[in-house]
């Protein structure tokens, strides 16, 4: 990661309580104990793409509900056929958003892991040429806080938002969900413009932070293929009042490890 970023994210550490370093760690496994850490009774799983992300928390110790969302069809199918043995596990055909729906979602090439209902700029597409939009199919939009009832979600909620920069409305259409019944939000959050009116990093920390929010941890995602730039990634939010039992475990970590 280069030095400017890493003082931009270091310039937040006051506010959102992390800093960047070389320390080492499995994130993964570091996720899935803060995720049982907090007490978490459902995983929303928001842009679930095939599945990858429900299949790393059973491997990584989470065993209990997962709602995830994929409205893209063909990743849609095989999220629903890793889920069929899965009696807790559950797969919607359907987006979430600022409110219930219809839309045009942009198919990405990189199998429809990049897809966005918002247009791609220029920089995404040439950091990572096979990422560019090859096709569009007309999907369901839901806001959570419209289908909370019927999925339980009352309390004890981990909400994971993997969106392409749709990160602003799927948080809108959280209504009162966000403080009332989540206890953490894992963010992909954007450093640089990747996706047409998309937000910044800075915006949802500070959408975030105004909701007694702080991050846990942090971890590296997408970078340009032609210069290593980091241009994403993930930050893990939980309640401001879960954080001193949090950071008091013994393996839990509170930097974003770099090479």
């Amino acid at each position: 990661m280069n030095s400017a970023i890493k003082k931009l994210l270091n310039s937040t550490s006051n506010r959102f309580g992390f800093e960047v370093s070389r320390k080492r760690a499995d994130p993964l496994a570091a996720l899935g104990q803060l995720i049982v850490e907090l007490g978490t009774s459902v995983v929303v799983d928001v842009g679930a793409n095939a599945g990858q992300y429900a299949c790393s928390l059973r491997k990584n110790g989470y065993g209990g509900r997962i709602e995830s969302f994929e409205p893209v069809s063909a990743p849609f199918a095989a999220a629903r056929e890793a889920a069929s043995s899965d009696a807790l596990w559950t797969v919607h055909n359907f987006a979430l958003g600022a409110t219930d729906t219809t839309a045009q979602i942009n198919v990405a090439g990189n199998a429809a892991a990049s897809s966005s209902l918002l247009p791609m700029l220029s920089r995404h597409a040439h950091s990572a040429p096979l990422s560019q939009y090859v096709a569009e199919e007309t999907v369901q939009v839901r806001a959570l806080a419209n289908i909370a009832a019927e999925l339980d979600l009352q309390s004890g909620v981990f909400l994971k938002i993997d969106t392409q920069g749709f990160e602003r409305e799927v948080l809108t259409g959280c209504g009162a969900l966000i403080p009332d019944a989540v206890v953490g939000v894992q963010l992909e959050l954007s450093l640089l413009p990747l996706y047409e009116s998309g937000p910044l990093a800075g915006e949802l920390m500070n959408w975030m932070a105004d909701r007694g929010f702080v991050v846990s941890f942090a971890m590296p995602g997408f970078s340009d293929q032609h210069t290593g730039e980091l241009l994403q990634f993930d930050a893990v939010f939980v309640q401001k009042k879960f954080q001193r039992s949090i950071d008091s475990s013994p393996a839990s970590t509170s930097s974003l490890a770099t090479d």
